[in-house]
C-alpha cells in the first residue's frame, strides 16, 4: 500500500511537471519588464531619457503599479526613496519634483502636484490593500498641502496649480490638463466627500471642453493660461502644442471610466491615423517627424477599443529603451484592467 501511494504521489509530481505554466498577467509582464529596466535596488525610478533623473510622478507611477501587482515590498522600498530624498521640503508634505544624479541632487525645491496626487493614491491603495495605517497618514497629509498650496479658486472652479511656484503671473495662472488624474481625484472624493476633489474633477473637465472648443483642431492644448478674467491662453512658448503632456488626459478618463467625457474631436484626431505624429501644434501648421511612442498608442488603443493588449516591448537595464513610453503602456495596461473599479 506504501509503495502503491508513492507511486502515485510520483506519478502525479512528474504529470504536475508537464502541465502547461500559466502565462503572467499583461500588466505583471509590463510590471516586471519596467521594474527590471527602470528601478535601480534602491527603489529609484530611473528616467532613462532625461538625464537619469528620479521625480515625483515617476516614484508614484510605480508605486501605483506595485500597489496593482501585490508587491508589497517593492512598494515599500518605492515609498522608502521617495520620502528619504523627495519628502524634503521644510514646510509642507509636498515632494521635490526632480532629483539628479550629480550633486546637488535637488537643486530645484519645487514641487509637481501630478507627482503628489500619483504618490498619496498610490499610498491610500497601499493602505487599503496591506492594512498598513501610517501610510494611508502620510497620504491625508499629503492631501492636506495639496488643498492649502496647490489649489485656486478662480470664478467658481477650483483648480490645480502644476506647482507651489512659478505658475502664478501677473496675468492668471498657468494649467495642464494632464496633472488632473481623475481616478485618482475620484478616490480622493471617496474618502473626502466633504473636500474640494469633485468640484477640481468638474472644473478639469470644463477647463478640458474650453481648450479642445478654442482651436481648429479641436485638441486640448499641453499647457494652458487662464487669465484673472477667466480667458483662455493657449497659445506660446509652453501652450501652443497636443503631445507629450495631453496624451495623458485619455488614459486618466478611461482609467475613471469616463471615456466619454473626452472632447469626440481627440477621439476622431487620434483614429483617422493609424500613426499621429507625437505632438501637432494646435494652430496645425507643424507636427513632430516621428508617430506616437509605443506607449502612447496603447493610450490611444484604450480610447478607442476599451483595452490595451500590446506586450512590453523587450528591454535591459544595459538598454532600457524608452522610459516614458514603457511608463504610458503600464498606467494604460492599469487602466485597461482597473477602468470602473478603481480602488
Amino acid at each position: 500500500m506504501v509503495l502503491l501511494c508513492t507511486l502515485l504521489l510520483a506519478g502525479q509530481s512528474w504529470a504536475a511537471s508537464w502541465l502547461p505554466r500559466q502565462q503572467p498577467s499583461l500588466l505583471q509582464q509590463h510590471w516586471d519588464s519596467f521594474r527590471h529596466c527602470f528601478i535601480d535596488p534602491t527603489g529609484r525610478v530611473i528616467d532613462t531619457g532625461n538625464g537619469h533623473i528620479s521625480h515625483s510622478e515617476g516614484q508614484g507611477y510605480a508605486m501605483l503599479a506595485a500597489s496593482a501587482v501585490g508587491n508589497e515590498a517593492q512598494f515599500e522600498q518605492l515609498w522608502s526613496w521617495t520620502r528619504q530624498h523627495l519628502q524634503q521640503r521644510h514646510d509642507d508634505h509636498l515632494l521635490i519634483w526632480k532629483w539628479q544624479p550629480k550633486a546637488p541632487h535637488t537643486p530645484d525645491l519645487n514641487n509637481a502636484s501630478d507627482g503628489d496626487i500619483a504618490v498619496a493614491w498610490a499610498l491610500l491603495r497601499g493602505a487599503q490593500r496591506w492594512q498598513r495605517p501610517q501610510w494611508q497618514q502620510h497620504a491625508l497629509q499629503l492631501l492636506a498641502d495639496i488643498k492649502q498650496h496647490l489649489l485656486r479658486t478662480q470664478g467658481e472652479q477650483i483648480l490645480l496649480l502644476p506647482g507651489v511656484d512659478g505658475f502664478s503671473h501677473d496675468d492668471g495662472h498657468e494649467y495642464n490638463l494632464a496633472y488632473w488624474l481623475y481616478p485618482a481625484l475620484r478616490s480622493f472624493a471617496q474618502h473626502q466627500p466633504e473636500g474640494p476633489w469633485q468640484r477640481l474633477i468638474d472644473a478639469g473637465l470644463r477647463l478640458l471642453r474650453d481648450s479642445s472648443q478654442a482651436n481648429e483642431l479641436g485638441l486640448p492644448a499641453d499647457w494652458l493660461l487662464l487669465s484673472h478674467d477667466n480667458q483662455l491662453q493657449q497659445y506660446g512658448e509652453r501652450r501652443g502644442r497636443f503631445g507629450f503632456e495631453a496624451i495623458r488626459i485619455p488614459l486618466y478618463l478611461c482609467w475613471a471610466n469616463a471615456c466619454e467625457q473626452l472632447p469626440d474631436s481627440v477621439r476622431y484626431w487620434l483614429a483617422r491615423q493609424s500613426q499621429p505624429p507625437a505632438w501637432i501644434s494646435l494652430d496645425g501648421h507643424q507636427q513632430a517627424s516621428y508617430p506616437l511612442s509605443p506607449g502612447a498608442m496603447q493610450i490611444r488603443e484604450l480610447l478607442l477599443t476599451g483595452r490595451s493588449t500590446a506586450p512590453p516591448a523587450q528591454c535591459t537595464p544595459e538598454q532600457p529603451g524608452d522610459y516614458y513610453s514603457a511608463v504610458l503602456a503600464l498606467l494604460a495596461v492599469m487602466a485597461s484592467d482597473e477602468q470602473g473599479n478603481t480602488p
